[in-house]
């Protein structure tokens, strides 16, 4: 760079150095190759048209939505279904979440006699006209999908004897009615109210229920499809 001086002479002079701003450090990552790049997961291989589908399983949670007429549609005019949401992972590394329909959220109540356990349809019809009338947010009809009578024991007061009692066997629309359950239950009838009905703990988690029944346990290998 040249500079005129005062006597009318040039001379050089050093160019000033130039500031470019700072690149971010977005970019910079951008660049530079991933730490993490060894845990991405392989590409999924191509399958010959559905089929079974094996994987391990992690975790698992549900969500309610309309029926899915592949899978069954209910009688209700206006309803929602629960559905499975199962999330694990495949021999190849494949992560996988699987939609699994046709669970039915249930719980257990103590028949108060003997003679109320042949009728299993009052209960029913009193559950039902409570849930009806409980207020709750829960799009569903009908609330209460069945009753029946199974021969089960409570772990309150269990001395391992063998011997059960006839125990209902309430199965909801979604799990989100069993908690009204613990009220409306008893509630239902004035016979069933009367004699103090007792019930299972109706709060049990409806997917850890999900496990029992299907003999899963953590970190197994699920076969879907």
């Amino acid at each position: 760079m040249q500079a005129m001086q005062a006597d009318g002479s040039v001379a050089n002079v050093a160019s000033p150095l130039r500031s470019w701003p700072a690149e971010s450090p977005a970019k910079r990552l951008r660049r530079e190759p991933s730490k993490f790049k060894q845990w991405e997961r392989p590409p999924v291989q191509a399958t010959d048209g559905p089929g079974p589908l094996t994987f391990m399983q992690v975790d698992i949670d549900y969500y309610t939505k309309a029926p899915d007429p592949r899978f069954g549609t209910p009688s209700g005019k206006e309803t929602n279904v629960p559905v499975l949401r199962m999330y694990g992972v495949t021999d190849n590394g494949n992560s996988v979440m699987a939609h699994i329909h046709g669970f039915e959220p249930y719980f257990y109540v103590q028949c108060p006699s003997e003679e109320q356990a042949k009728d299993p349809g009052l209960y029913k019809s009193s559950l039902e006209e409570q849930l009806k009338n409980s207020g709750g947010r829960d799009k569903v009809d009908p609330f209460v999908l069945r009753v029946e009578v199974v021969q089960r024991s409570s772990l309150m007061g269990w001395q391992g004897t063998s011997e059960h009692s006839p125990f209902f066997r309430v199965v909801v629309a979604v799990p989100g009615l069993i908690p009204q359950v613990g009220v409306s239950s008893r509630l239902a009838s004035p016979p069933l109210a009367a004699k103090g009905t007792s019930r299972q703990r109706p709060l049990t988690r409806q997917t850890f229920r999900t496990h029992c029944d299907s003999w899963w346990t953590g970190g197994s290998w699920v076969v879907v499809g």
